[in-house]
């Protein structure tokens, strides 16, 4: 072995005795654990740097359209992920009501332009939903055979109109005697 050789092998062998021993699990304190627990649950109380700033987690959002999970696509992480970043950041959690504001104005928009593009689906859609005051409504008739009323079938219930507290307390005990023999069979 050439002298230079011999001497950085002499400094690891040095550097290696130097260190630190690495603490057990069991000799870790008690605060020591729950910095550990608090970095693996995800918020960010051991040190962790995070994946994503929330700007970033905002701004996948917006171009998701407030979806979660196009979101976490955009990222390249879990759902799960970005609803923890929901839950840990306030400031991200009070922009995704906007965020679905700025979303439906567009579906709104993409309305509009159907409609000035004669689309016939979108203006019958638009008239249904929302010219509705001015008479454009669907009215659904439900006929019986032929075009005949409907037939109802009644089981002989009690007229229980006029009952008394007592009368009443009576119905329901034989009903649910009843319900408990259905139950029982």
């Amino acid at each position: 072995m050439s002298k230079t050789t011999k001497k950085a092998t002499t400094a690891k062998r040095t550097s290696r005795k130097a260190r630190k021993p690495r603490q057990s699990r069991t000799n870790r304190t008690a605060n020591q654990k729950a910095e550990a627990q608090a970095g693996s649950r995800g918020n960010n109380g051991g040190g962790r740097k995070e994946r994503f700033t929330p700007e970033q987690v905002v701004e996948a959002l917006r171009q998701s359209g407030g979806i979660q999970a196009g979101a976490a696509q955009l990222l390249k992480c879990s759902r799960s992920t970005v609803t923890d970043y929901l839950h840990r950041y306030p400031e991200i959690a009070e922009r995704l009501p906007d965020i679905g504001e700025e979303t439906l104005d567009l579906a709104e928009l993409g309305l509009l332009n159907e409609i000035k593009s004669q689309n016939l689906t979108a203006i019958i859609f638009f008239l249904k939903t929302r010219g509705k005051h001015r008479g454009y409504v669907q009215r659904v008739e439900n006929t019986g055979p032929d075009g005949g009323p409907q037939q109802h079938e009644h089981t002989n219930l009690p007229d229980l109109s006029s009952a008394t507290t007592d009368e009443l307390r009576k119905q329901v005990e034989e009903l649910t005697r009843a319900a408990e023999a259905l139950a029982d069979a």
